[in-house]
Formats: C-alpha cells, structure tokens, sequence
C-alpha cells in the first residue's frame, strides 16, 4: 500500500486563496503583507498601490479614513474588524472604484481584508436612480398628461404630481382606490368595462388596452381622457403591475363631436338631419340583450310649403320651417327622435310606444303646428300639417316602415290634408 501524501492546512488555504474570485489578503500582526490572490493585485493596481511595498495600513488609508486607526485599535483581538463596508476609490487614471471591504481578524498575530468589486453593480444602482430622478422630473413638468402605476386588482399604488395635475386632487383621494372608479359615464364597446378584469382580458389579447371615457375630477368637472393601459413585466416574465397613462384630450373631444354633431344635424332647424335620424334610430332600436325596442315612425309634411315660398318669399318659409321644426320638438316627448327629412318633411320616431298612444301623440303634434302663429315682416303666416304612422315591425328596416309612414301620409294629403293617418300594413 502506498503512502499518500497530504496537504497541510496552509498550503491548502493558499490554493484557495489563489482560486477565489473575489480578492483577499493576510497581512501579519504588523499589517505586513503575506499573501494575496491574483484578484487582489488586480484590485490593488487599480488603486494605483504597488504590491511590492503594499501593507494594510497604507491600504486601508487609501480605502477609506479611520478604517487604519479601527485596524490599530482591535490590536490583539480576534473577530471581525470591518463586518463590510463599501468604499470608493479615485484612482490617477480611469474610472472610480467601489469595493465593498471586510477587514477579519482570524487570531491575533494575522488579519485578512476581503475586497469584492461591485463597480458594476453600483454603477447600475446609480444609473437606476438617476432613470427615476429623470422619471421624477417628467412627472413633475409634464401637463396635459399623468402616469398612475396600479397593482393587479387595478388599484393605484403609487403618486406622483401628474395625477393630482390633472384631476385636481391628492394623494388620499386616488391611490389605494381603483383607477377605473374615476370614470364618470358607461362605457361603449369596444371599451371594456369598468372592471380591471375585463381590461386583463383585453391585454392578455391585445398587449395593452385603452379606455376612452370621460373622467371624474376633484372639482366635480369632467374631463374626456384616452388612457392606454399597459402590463410592466418581470424579469421572468410575469407582470407584477400595470402602468396607466392618460391624456387629456377634452378640447379634441368637444372639436369632434361639433363635428359630429354639425354632420348629423340641419343647420337651419337644429334636429337631427336624415343621416342623424338614421344613426340615432337604430342606436336605440334594440335593448342590450338583443331584444327590439318598439318603435312607431311619424313622417309630417308642411301642407301648401310651396304656396308659403311663393307668396312670402324663401326667408319667410325658412322662419316657418323653424317654427315648425320648434312646436315639433317641444311638443315631443324627451326621449323621442325629431328631425327634419328634407324641404318641409320631418320624421318623428317615437321609442317604447304603442299604436294608440302614437296616434294621440301625433294628433297633438298636428294642433300645435295648426296653432303656431309666424310672423314674418309685419305678416302673419299659418300653415298645418298631415301626418303618417306606421309602427316598425320587429325585422321591418328603416326604409320599409318610411315606405309605410309615407303611404299614411300620402292618405292624409288625399283625404284633405292638416289629419292623421295610421298604416294599417304591417
């Protein structure tokens, strides 16, 4: 059997000195240098520090005031020194350099410094939080715009000066309560509800998701903000929050539905013109669950128009037409749909109303008109009306129930005119 040879305990401290990644050093009980691993010269030349004639004090001072003066006070007694410290270093040339230091006292004739270099790492952490003074700074400044930082169930976590810019508000009033309370009116697919699991839905499918609404600010006024919603993933993937950024865009808002408004309205009456009456009709035709609404459609045209052109001239016929236009609307009822058709025609579409009440709606439609008194250039112009009725069957489309209401109104024209009649087709 042969003898085996084995290493003593220096020696096999040494190997691992020499392998450790992280640079290490025992000096002797005068702070005279022993040894060192190739990772601690590598450090101590960064700090511009000769190896040859290195010993701890002179590294110690170059590391960090007093940190020699601890060294020289724990003289004689064994434990840590300097549990861990971090230190920078400037050296002649190059960049600064961070070490977090350990300085141990094993026994008392020796000590070891541990130097681990967390350059990067602290590098990092200072871009990181210049990244969030910057961040801060936009939230500071921005307008017209705030970002909200919300947790999964949609709940706002974090404040900052933007959110409490643009609603008016403070910190108490919005964070720890759901962002999406603060919206003020239903919303219309295809936005999703106001609950944050429909708007999960939506960034599951989509990657992100945008609700356009008008929302609620602490002065009790509205304001019309496109948010965008958006996950902030983890490094493995997950998401861990969600970041909110909303834009006031009231002004854009207001601008396009004047727009809107001015494309579906008649500019001379103020009702909704024929491709307003069509939009609006069929938006309220059927009920959320898909069931139709019942409707009766009313077409009324102005009896002899052209005879009041004729006589009083086109600016007169124009006052009647308003005035026409004005006991029409005012005669309705509020969720009633009133506009003008084209010339002297209007149709009226009257929701949730049955046979009998829309035949004594339309009657009273007619005496208003017959009533109204215009007076045009110290001359007063009367004029009446016929009427036509039809209800909309459940599958009839617009054109077919107008077909049906302009057949009535045609036997209202041919039976003397300033009646009602009621299409008996369905």
């Amino acid at each position: 059997m042969s003898a085996q040879t084995t290493k003593s305990e220096p020696e096999e401290l040494a190997q691992f000195l020499h392998v450790m990644p992280i640079a290490a050093a025992r000096f002797g009980e005068s702070g005279a240098l022993e040894m060192l691993n190739p990772a601690a010269v590598h450090v101590l030349r960064s700090l511009d520090i000769e190896v040859a004639g290195a010993n701890l004090p002179m590294i110690l001072d170059r590391l960090g005031p007093g940190l020699a003066d601890a060294w020289r006070t724990s003289a004689g007694r064994a434990g840590a020194v300097v549990p861990a410290q971090q230190c920078t270093a400037l050296p002649v040339k190059g960049p600064a350099v961070h070490l977090l230091l350990r300085v141990l006292r094993p026994d008392a004739r020796c000590t070891m410094i541990i130097l681990d270099d967390v350059t990067v790492t602290v590098e990092k952490e200072r871009e990181c939080e210049r990244q969030r003074r910057r961040m801060g700074l936009l939230f500071e400044y921005i307008h017209g715009y705030c970002v909200a930082m919300l947790d999964e169930a949609g709940t706002v976590v974090e404040w900052n000066p933007s959110i409490g810019r643009l609603f008016g508000i403070q910190p108490e009033a919005i964070v720890g309560r759901p962002l999406l309370d603060r919206v003020s009116v239903h919303l219309e697919p295809p936005t999703p509800s106001a609950n944050f699991s429909d708007v999960r839905k939506v960034i599951t499918t989509v990657g992100w998701c945008r609700v356009d609404a008008s929302w609620k600010r602490g002065d009790g006024q509205e304001m019309w903000g496109d948010c965008v919603i958006a996950p902030v993933p983890e490094p493995d993937g997950a998401t861990g929050c969600y970041v909110a950024v909303i834009r006031d865009v009231s002004v854009e808002h207001i601008n396009t539905q004047e727009l809107i408004d001015a494309a579906l309205t008649d500019p001379l009456t103020g009702l909704h013109n024929r491709r307003g009456l069509e939009g609006r009709a069929e938006a309220v035709h059927f009920r959320p669950g898909g069931a139709p609404v019942t409707q009766v459609w009313i077409m009324v045209d102005i009896d002899h128009f052209k005879r009041v052109n004729d006589t009083y001239g086109h600016e007169a016929g124009d006052e009647v037409l308003k005035a026409v236009a004005e006991a029409l609307r005012s005669t309705a009822r509020g969720a009633d749909i009133v506009a003008r058709f084209g010339g002297e025609e209007f149709v009226l579409v009257l929701p949730d109303t049955g046979a009998e009440m829309a035949l004594r709606i339309a009657e009273r439609l007619r005496l208003a008109i017959e009533a109204l008194s215009t007076e045009v250039d110290g001359q007063v112009i009367r004029v009446t009306a016929s009427f036509g009725v039809a209800q909309r069957a459940a599958q009839e489309n617009q054109l077919e129930v107008l077909e049906r209401a302009d057949a009535a109104l045609y036997e209202s024209k041919k039976g003397g005119r300033n009646r009602v009649t009621v299409s008996t087709a369905t």
